[in-house]
């Protein structure tokens, strides 16, 4: 579970996202920040009895204002996530707290040119494999479709007439479903994020399956 004061924390934020604001409100931070480590805690440990995990990651407030347009200084939300452990084991389970727009995320959004490739490669010779499960019911029940960013028309050396062309245009493979944040004041919502999660394994084994292997599936060491 985590505090009400969470979301005023964050909402307060996103009207007065300055350094002296910040500063003076240090205090606030860290009871915000302590609260989001214990639910991302509370995640962990179950989520963990049914796949292996790395240690908890929880982002920094701070932004790299390096080269962006938008100069202001903080992030207005709090996140986390768990990586699968494993040098094959692709994928992560991400937990994203924000005032209106509160989320979790399953997928593999870091995907390099080489493993898109190899995931269109699985798609154009067996597109079962991963349509079986992500149209199973409870999955799409949970999970909808995918999110995240997709070319405008078909790969190069794709033809835009294929007939899993949607499938082959994605970027990365990302779903996320949103949260009701009142619920994450009660154990009722951390169990739920739970749940939604282990429905989502199966499409992260998929992932790591396909990305460890070749095509005549002989793994790749």
């Amino acid at each position: 579970m985590i505090s009400p004061q969470v979301f005023d924390f964050l909402s307060a934020l996103q009207q007065n996202n300055d350094r002296s604001w910040f500063a003076a409100h240090k205090d606030s931070y860290e009871v915000a920040k302590s609260s989001v480590q214990q639910l991302l805690s509370a995640v962990f440990e179950p989520l963990s009895a049914v796949d292996a995990l790395e240690k908890i990651h929880m982002f920094r407030i701070y932004k790299d204002v390096r080269f962006s347009k938008d100069k202001s200084p903080y992030k207005t939300h709090l996140s986390g996530y768990f990586a699968r452990a494993g040098q094959k084991n692709k994928g992560d389970y991400y937990v994203h707290i924000e005032p209106g727009n509160t989320f979790i995320a399953v997928g593999y959004w870091d995907i390099n040119k080489e493993e898109l490739a190899r995931m269109r490669a699985e798609i154009d010779l067996e597109p079962e494999g991963l349509k079986q499960i992500i149209e199973q019911k409870n999955f799409k029940d949970t999970w909808g479709a995918f999110t995240g960013p997709t070319l405008k028309s078909a790969p190069k050396g794709w033809d835009k007439n294929h007939p899993e062309i949607e499938l082959l245009r994605r970027q990365n493979y990302v779903f996320t479903c949103p949260l009701d944040q009142n619920k994450l004041t009660t154990a009722q919502g951390v169990r739920e994020i739970v749940d939604k999660f282990i429905v989502a394994r199966p499409f992260l084994v998929y992932l790591s399956e396909v990305l460890s292997t070749d095509l005549n599936g002989e793994s790749i060491d």
